[in-house]
């Protein structure tokens, strides 16, 4: 009897263990996506087994810990983190880890809150046991996103579920026909659908029928083969021009006059270029700040000179001061013919990069590191482009916005979501370029809008309603820039 218990512990901690391996590998290859059905599995069977609600907890919080560690891996691509000014490398690299191993413990930790539910919802009969299994999944990572607002709250700042690195459902962005789920209601049924298969096929593994084994290699066999279907909805084509503005440029402390001028002069050319090719709507990546220290009505002038098709529009975004300590990071549509200028506000900023949370500013006072994120202070923003805005005038999803289903659906009022990004931070972030592909799918499929993403040190694309992606056509390009057409 020991020998069986001592088994059965063990094949619950690989359960747990392979199981957040699994998981976390599809967020960073989109070739192994299946592995998070694989990997779903294992978890449930490992919480739905143990007798003991206590150890289901421990187990999931493991395997909750191990998934969200690799999906929010990319955060230790910000070292060395020199954009921090005269910081020391050794400290740079404590407060990376420091934020890498909050994250991890904040977001995982909802895994606890999926095990503790589906422990006292042992009673549900069996044929909704799948579903009950896909609904505590997704209150589980949504209790993780609470948490890790927690674990991030400061000041100007609310407490949210936006941040969705490491939700489950965006494993099936890139299964061809699952990802449709996204229609009704983007990553969170797509996390319902994930916790339901498994659900189902813990319930084939753990029935009395003979042939358990065989119907479910069946089962998930067919789920995952599925996935290889060529299969794309239409989307009927719009007939028009749209340009994203893909640049190199690192982050610095600092930019000399004469770096700024260059860079500005670079990204006049490129929107020059892409208007030129007869883009209606011209992006720019994040914080490209095309008016430099000038006005919007100056900006506006200089692209009156530029040939263009009516109604063209030019996207640009910049931290803003709208009072001595209030600023906001804001994006900038500019209507040429209109002679106007749009703006909205970036509703999900970045802890430790554009505001300090409260727990990390008195660990960081407590360093004497306050002068090194003095200009940290963002706030969270509200605004969006007006109603009576022309409808050829599109919607701003800002940086780690991409990855929220809540943010998307309050974008999707306007018929084209513009998605501005800069990774200047991350260096070369593999998987969270990954992750954030996947997300863009779901994102476009669940708003119904196509989103076109311009890139700092970051991938551009565009991301059509059919859960199809677009890469386009080069059309000028130097050390710093690439301007790229796409066509709608």
């Amino acid at each position: 009897m020991n020998l069986t218990l001592l088994s059965a512990k063990y094949a619950h901690y690989c359960g747990t263990g392979i199981g957040g391996v699994l998981i976390g590998l599809a967020f960073w290859y989109q070739s192994l996506w299946w592995c998070a059905l694989l990997g779903m599995v294992l978890v449930v069977w490992t919480i739905h087994t143990t007798s003991s609600t206590r150890r289901a907890v421990m187990f999931a919080l493991i395997a909750g810990w191990i998934k969200q560690g690799m999906s929010v891996w990319w955060l230790l691509n910000a070292y060395p983190a020199d954009w921090l000014g005269g910081a020391p490398r050794t400290h740079q690299l404590g407060l990376i880890l420091f934020c890498y191993i909050g994250t991890t413990l904040t977001t995982g930790a909802g895994y606890g809150v999926f095990a503790y539910l589906l422990k006292k919802g042992a009673s549900v009969h069996r044929a909704l046991f799948p579903l009950y299994v896909g609904i505590c999944l997704l209150i589980g990572e949504l209790a993780g996103a609470f948490f890790f607002s927690l674990y991030t709250y400061g000041p100007h700042v609310s407490l949210t579920t936006y941040f969705g690195y490491g939700m489950s459902g965006y494993a099936l962005a890139d299964h061809s026909l699952l990802r449709y789920g996204a229609l009704i209601g983007g990553s969170f049924a797509l996390t319902v659908i994930v916790g339901t298969i498994a659900g189902s096929i813990v319930l084939l593994i753990t029935s009395r029928q003979q042939k358990k084994y065989l119907l479910t290699a069946l089962l998930l066999g067919g789920i995952i083969l599925t996935g290889y279907i060529p299969f794309s909805a239409h989307y009927p084509p719009q007939n028009e021009i749209v340009a994203a503005i893909g640049t190199r440029y690192h982050s610095k402390i600092y930019n000399s006059p004469i770096e700024a001028a260059a860079a500005k002069t670079v990204l006049e050319e490129s929107v020059k270029e892409a208007l030129a090719a007869g883009a209606r709507v011209v992006v720019l990546p994040e914080a490209s700040q095309l008016a430099g220290n000038t006005s919007s009505e100056t900006i506006l002038k200089l692209l009156q000179e530029f040939p263009h098709v009516p109604n063209a529009v030019v996207v640009d975004s910049y931290d803003t001061n709208v009072a001595t300590t209030t600023s906001y990071a804001r994006g900038y549509i500019y209507d040429i013919d209109a002679n106007t200028t749009y703006t909205t506000d970036k509703r999900f900023i970045v802890p430790v990069g554009e505001f300090m949370p409260y727990f990390h500013g008195s660990v960081v006072h407590a360093l004497g590191g306050d002068a090194f994120f003095e200009a940290m202070s963002l706030r969270e923003g509200d605004r969006e482009i007006p109603s009576t805005a022309p409808s050829y005038v599109p919607s701003i999803l800002f940086c780690f916005e991409s990855d929220s289903s809540q943010i998307a659906r309050i974008k999707s009022d306007r018929n084209l979501i513009v998605h501005v990004v800069s990774h200047s931070w991350f260096h070369t972030p593999t998987t969270l370029w990954n992750q954030e592909r996947q997300a863009l799918i779901v994102q476009s499929l669940y708003t119904h809008r196509p989103i076109i993403q311009a890139g700092n040190m970051a991938p551009s694309a565009l991301y059509l309603p059919n859960g199809t992606i677009e890469y386009g056509t080069i059309v000028g390009e130097d050390a710093f820039h690439a301007t790229i057409i796409f066509s709608l």
